[in-house]
């Protein structure tokens, strides 16, 4: 005779009494700071347009102070999982969103130095350094961990987030009066971007990427935008209005 099958149910471990819940901040996930650090730029965009038409900007230095108060807490949050886990930071470098997130975490520190700029000129340009150092540490290991991951090698819009985010400290730096800095900056940055640019450019005319990562191509953008900045603050006219 066959067997008879085991129709009871599986069994489970009981459930811990009271329930277990992860530690504050435990899962704080990175992707959080990309729409943080477009929020910075666009109330920095605010204040210049604001500066520009001679329009009164007290609304938008309240939007950037809670702005500030946003990304405080954010940062703490982050600081905090990372201090429990310092593990997790190349967990988070695996996935798309959590390279893009951790690259645009370190960007908002260098935007929320250019929010501080015009108050706390000496805090900005603390901030700026340190934002820059976190970033460079990023930078390595996002190239370690590409040089090791087969799959992560294809060329993806999120590059230009690790590698020419740099830029981002540049307009800062300039403004700061720390013309050669920015150059630096402003010059390692424009040759990640064209690096990124070209290939991505030569992978666009083999294979049309999958609809869900078509948006992504908005990242192209980004350097553009911060390199034409500091091109204008360091008085490269030409090479700004090209950017």
């Amino acid at each position: 005779m066959p067997p008879v099958p085991d129709r009871r149910p599986p069994r489970f471990p009981p459930p811990q009494v009271p329930l277990r819940r992860p530690a504050a901040f435990a899962t704080t996930p990175p992707v959080i700071f990309l729409p943080i650090v477009g929020l910075l730029y666009l109330g920095l965009a605010l204040r210049q347009a604001c500066t520009a038409t001679y329009l009164p900007a007290a609304l938008v230095e309240v939007a950037l102070g809670a702005l500030a108060g946003l990304w405080l807490f954010a940062t703490v949050a982050l600081a905090l999982k990372l201090i429990r886990r310092p593990a997790v930071l190349t967990q988070d470098l695996r996935p798309l969103p959590g390279r893009a997130g951790l690259a645009a975490a370190t960007m908002s520190g260098m935007a929320m130095a250019g929010v501080l700029q015009p108050q706390a000129p000496h805090l900005a340009l603390i901030l700026v350094i340190a934002a820059l150092a976190a970033h460079a540490i990023l930078a390595l290991l996002l190239a370690r961990h590409l040089s090791r991951d087969v799959d992560g090698k294809m060329i993806d819009p999120t590059w230009h987030l690790g590698f020419a985010g740099f830029a981002a400290a540049a307009p800062v730096l300039a403004e700061l009066g720390w013309q050669f800095p920015a150059r630096m900056i402003f010059a390692f940055s424009l040759l990640a971007a064209l690096l990124v640019w070209f290939v991505s450019l030569v992978q666009l005319t083999r294979r049309i990427p999958p609809a869900p990562l078509r948006p992504l191509l908005a990242l192209h953008l980004v350097p553009a935008a911060l390199l034409s900045a500091t091109a204008s603050l360091t008085d490269q006219p030409t090479l700004a209005t090209a950017l």
